[in-house]
């Protein structure tokens, strides 16, 4: 066995995808492939389970993973004690908006620990108008967020735009191919996020009434969505676990049929470090992936046209 293989191995163990394993090594998918079957073929037992799902560690994948992991980490010290530091080293901290970190959040982290050894990542996440204000207070070099109208104090760069959605209780009975519209939504109690965030300025611009019942964050309204306690308005991203498990139910909207916008932006420190415009070329790369990969079937790219430079100047 060898590094590439450990590391191939490790990637998927993590990601739980050869896609993705792919992505985040700059690989393609064949070779990550063919990485963890000449492993599998040397060792003599099989690591993974595959299914529909994904790639899920068998018993004898679990107990390799540990020790490859803490192989690769002391390999890792390794190298770094005996050769330069790699460019981006030092502190860089990334916000992301609390809707799609779970999604973008793992894949970055993974990223960076194999790409950047010597970087201090650090991830803060919350609703939009939390990151602009930690943005403003200039707390966090690279922020991926939803764009809120009339904020000028940076200059950020939209990458996609996502559609919204009415989650409701499951006996609500709503459904992906029957539309719902926002006034109709707004017949019922509405469990919101926080005045300020993006997706709450973007409610109180419509020319609809809402009755709020409660204002929370977003794990909150989820609970009490699925609790019966009201209805809300939030992107499939956000809401894709209750819906599998059939705790909520949801329908696209209409009339209008409304949508946000996500985009990055990088602190407007002179100079811009290194490392801040690396991890900010990263993150717009997992946006696209996770997009064209369809892990993210609610989005669309705007405008990519596979140059990342603006986003540094």
């Amino acid at each position: 066995m060898d590094i590439k293989q450990l590391t191939a191995f490790v990637t998927v163990a993590e990601l739980g995808s050869v896609t993705r394993a792919a992505d985040s090594l700059h690989s393609t998918q064949s070779s990550v492939t063919r990485q963890i079957q000449a492993l599998e073929q040397e060792l003599g037992v099989m690591l993974f389970e595959r299914n529909r799902h994904g790639m899920t560690l068998t018993g004898a994948g679990q107990v390799m993973a540990e020790r490859s992991r803490s192989a690769l980490l002391e390999l890792g010290r390794a190298r770094a004690e005996i050769t330069p530091m790699p460019a981006a080293t030092g502190t860089v901290t990334v916000g992301l908006l609390e809707s799609i970190a779970e999604t973008i959040g793992l894949p970055l982290a993974t990223t960076v620990l194999h790409e950047y050894p010597g970087l201090d990542l650090r991830v803060v996440v919350g609703d939009s108008g939390h990151l602009q204000r930690r943005m403003d207070a200039g707390e966090l070099d690279v922020c991926l967020t939803a764009e809120r109208p009339g904020i000028t104090t940076l200059s950020p760069t939209p990458l996609a735009t996502e559609q919204l959605w009415a989650i409701a209780p499951a006996d609500a009975l709503l459904r992906a191919d029957a539309p719902v519209a926002l006034r109709e939504v707004a017949e019922h109690p509405m469990v919101l996020p926080p005045v300020g965030s993006a997706l709450r300025n973007l409610l109180d611009s419509m020319d609809v009434r809402f009755r709020v019942v409660v204002t929370a964050s977003l794990r909150i309204q989820k609970q009490l969505v699925a609790g019966g306690r009201g209805w809300a308005v939030l992107p499939p991203i956000a809401f894709a676990e209750e819906l599998e498990a059939h705790s909520i139910s949801a329908a696209p909207l209409h009339g209008p049929q409304l949508r946000r916008r996500i985009v990055l932006t990088i602190a407007p420190t002179a100079p811009r470090t290194p490392a801040a415009e690396d991890v900010a070329r990263l993150l717009a790369r997992l946006v696209r992936s996770e997009i064209r990969d369809g892990r993210w079937p609610s989005a669309r790219l705007i405008g990519y046209r596979g140059d990342d430079s603006r986003l540094c100047r």
